[in-house]
């Protein structure tokens, strides 16, 4: 009998977003914790160590760390949009 694997999910979760905005006398502070969750087909990385599909999770944080700074956290389904993007082509590229 042999072992099926299931459908593959991983991510990073609860990573905390702080950007603070010095524009005007008064500072405003934006504080978010961000997951992302990324699903695909992974079996090669249980089955024989290729991690050539699976994007490390710091990668994940870095993203939405840098997606912070660049693009501020306004308008927040934008920014998850762009992000997602932004790690579905770096995983696709790697």
């Amino acid at each position: 009998m042999a072992i099926v694997l299931g459908d593959d999910q991983y991510g990073k979760a609860e990573t905390r977003v702080v950007r603070i905005y010095r524009d005007t006398d008064r500072h405003e502070i934006r504080d978010l914790n961000v997951s992302t969750a990324l699903r695909g087909d992974f079996a090669a990385a249980y089955l024989t160590g290729d991690q050539s599909k699976v994007l490390p999770t710091d990668s994940q944080k870095n993203t939405c760390f840098a997606f912070a700074k660049e693009r501020g956290v306004g308008e927040m389904r934008g920014v998850l949009k762009l992000n997602g993007l932004s790690l579905v082509s770096k995983s696709s590229s790697c």
